[in-house]
């Protein structure tokens, strides 16, 4: 490494533009900017040696750096603005974890004792800090979430990551005075309030995307560029489910509801800290993809995701929901990108989820089950042609994507699977008055569904007429319990 005395006038903006440090006041970063120490290292030069991740922070510049467990096939590669060390790394993974640059790269490095003292002076810094000593204790502690907050939210309530009392303007406000007020309180987001309701939302995106690069006049009312009835959660939900609601949807700001009232607003930055393998973040760069290739690389990225959420002791539950929005996102663009090459369904349908997909179950490593329900005006002759290279081109891109074939072609694009509403219901109907195995398998398979795009109607009155004609049916409920029986779980190691 080529180490230097102090840190050069370019950290400075590089400070203002950071997530993290753009939390304190001007004053504070000019005083804190000369306190960096910069090194520049060559690609596979050690960082900080196993063992020695709790002796400074550091943030990277420029290049790249991997985390890494000598002792287990583990690594979790950082790029330029992410942070690692002292008060950034898992607690757990401080001594065991070694760092090397993975590029050559810039490292800006901050001693512990100041990193700490400015925990301790700016609360909303203490956020990003999660793994400092003592961080279960005292008035900070109460907003900062446990380590790899991004990663494992199930028991992290969505209030405790409100940072500020909410932002809001009413509706008639011009757009010029809410874009000077979120520059004034360098903020992202405002919320529009009516009658102390709820009214809609305005992101610095909607500035950027409805104002000015339509030219739209700035004294117009916020509310012509607003979200209306924006999708919200409340205060108590586990912020896990804010995170796969945002990345199921691919927004990036919500609003927090206190029962009727607004408690304030989270961002993805909140839920991810822009790490570029989380989920929020992955999904969005999935919804980008303007080609089957691009998905290719992106969904690549889901195996360093798993690593990530195990590196993060993140429950199964947990890694099979996010693992699984990602398989959602990628399914639902390879939908939008078959309809721009084929054009526009000629009827309704649904695409549906099967099995481990639908049951929020994923892995990195699986096969592909799926179905498609037609509206009952499908005609073979006229729409044949159209829903067979949809779902062929779909398919096959999941395929591309590492979501293999089924191997007992299970998959919207063979024909049995491929059917108008009614003839679901023959289906069902026949599995369920002749409960033989196959039945039962095939059974056991299409009871776990779950619409990922399309007209959900028709699923939902498809598994209403289902549980009306299997609710009391003893015999089939019978033959589902033995069914059942026959297969031992899979309980201790041998």
């Amino acid at each position: 490494m080529n180490p230097e005395t102090q840190a050069p006038a370019s950290v400075l903006p590089a400070l203002t533009r950071h997530r993290v440090w753009n939390q304190l006041d001007p004053a504070t970063l000019a005083a804190l900017a000369p306190q960096w120490q910069l090194e520049t290292a060559d690609v596979g030069t050690p960082l900080l040696p196993q063992g020695r991740l709790h002796s400074r922070t550091g943030l990277i510049l420029s290049g790249a750096v991997d985390l890494h467990d000598p002792d287990l096939d583990m690594a979790v590669h950082l790029q330029p603005g992410e942070m690692f060390g002292f008060g950034a790394t898992p607690a757990q993974h401080l001594t065991t974890w070694q760092a090397t640059a993975a590029a050559d790269c810039s490292i800006a490095w901050l001693a512990p004792d100041t990193v700490s003292a400015l925990c301790r002076d700016h609360s909303a810094l203490a956020y990003f800090f999660p793994s400092l000593p003592g961080a279960g204790q005292g008035a900070t502690a109460a907003h900062a979430p446990d380590s790899g907050v991004h990663l494992n939210l199930l028991g992290t309530p969505v209030r405790s990551l409100i940072k500020r009392e909410p932002i809001t303007l009413p509706p008639e406000t011009s757009i010029r005075a809410a874009a000077e007020m979120m520059s004034e309180l360098r903020v992202s987001s405002v919320l529009l309030v009516e009658q102390d309701h709820l009214f809609g939302l305005v992101t610095d995106r909607d500035l950027r995307n409805r104002v000015v690069a339509q030219g739209l006049d700035i004294a117009r009312p916020v509310s012509d560029i607003a979200t209306l009835a924006p999708l919200t959660m409340q205060a108590q939900s586990p912020a896990f489910e804010a995170l796969l609601l945002m990345a199921r949807h691919n927004i990036h700001h919500m609003p927090v509801m206190d029962g009727a009232r607004i408690a304030g607003m989270i961002t993805a930055t909140d839920l991810a800290e822009q790490h570029s393998t989380s989920p929020v973040y992955l999904a969005g760069d999935v919804y980008k993809q303007p080609t089957v290739q691009g998905l290719v690389l992106a969904s690549g990225r889901v195996r360093q995701l798993q690593q990530h959420l195990a590196a993060a002791d993140a429950s199964a539950y947990s890694t099979g929901h996010i693992i699984t929005t990602i398989t959602d996102a990628v399914t639902t663009r390879l939908i939008h990108l078959a309809e721009a090459e084929l054009g526009p369904p000629p009827v309704d349908y649904v695409w549906v989820a099967a099995g481990s997909q639908a049951r929020s179950e994923q892995t990195a490593r699986t096969d592909q089950d799926n179905c498609l329900v037609l509206d009952d005006r499908y005609d073979e002759a006229l729409h044949g042609d159209y829903f067979r290279a949809f779902t062929r081109f779909v398919c096959d891109g999941l395929n591309a994507c590492g979501y293999v074939h089924c191997p007992g072609e299970m998959m919207a694009m063979t024909d049995k699977w491929r059917q108008p509403r009614a003839r679901w219901a023959q289906y069902f109907h026949q599995w369920v008055d002749k409960p033989e195995p196959m039945a039962l398998m095939l059974t056991c398979v299409f009871f776990d569904l779950r619409a990922i795009h399309g007209k959900v109607d028709l699923l939902d009155s498809l598994r209403h007429e289902v549980l009306q004609r299997t609710k009391g049916n003893s015999l089939f409920l019978a033959h589902m319990v033995g069914n059942a029986l026959k297969h031992r779980p899979p309980l201790g190691l041998f």
